[in-house]
């Protein structure tokens, strides 16, 4: 359903082994993460931009566990 979101997005980069310094022979990697602007902050939706393709997770379901108290 239509819930309000937070976007947060940030960009990571590899580092060297070493050194741990920036490692320039591979692209920064971005990603974005929506997470429901209420007190369950529920992640919704996650991009990531990666070397290997897009990763895409979204929450199609949720429910809220027998143990959890509220």
């Amino acid at each position: 359903g239509a819930r309000t979101a937070v976007r947060l997005s940030g960009v990571s980069r590899r580092l060297t082994y070493a050194t741990l310094k920036v490692d320039g022979s591979h692209k920064p990697r971005t990603f974005t993460l929506w997470i429901s602007d209420d007190r369950e902050r529920m992640p919704l939706r996650v991009v990531a931009r990666t070397e290997y393709g897009d990763i895409e997770i979204v929450a199609t379901s949720y429910s809220v566990p027998v143990t959890a108290s509220r």
